[in-house]
């Protein structure tokens, strides 16, 4: 899984890799998660590295809407007072 951020890269890659590790002891599915900014993933085109070329090859799109996101995040664990 590729995610391009705006945001901090690090953070994100923290937080995915939690996400990953709890699906790999729930289900055994192992997920490589990989983070990359808007400039990172523009440089892997330029590149035209064998990763990129698999992204462009394989990939499906999915746009996240961070507040619709944060929204389901907080309901979803009982707090939507809190927004």
């Amino acid at each position: 899984m590729l995610v391009i951020t705006t945001t901090n890269r690090f953070e994100m890659q923290k937080n995915l890799s939690e996400i990953a590790v709890d699906v790999l002891l729930e289900t055994g599915v192992y997920i490589s998660a990989k983070v990359a900014t808007v400039e990172e993933y523009e440089q892997m085109k330029n590149f035209n590295t064998g990763f990129y070329q698999n992204i462009a090859r394989e990939s499906v799109t999915i746009e996240l809407n961070r507040n619709a996101y944060r929204r389901s995040r907080v309901q979803a664990e009982g707090c939507e007072d809190s927004i």
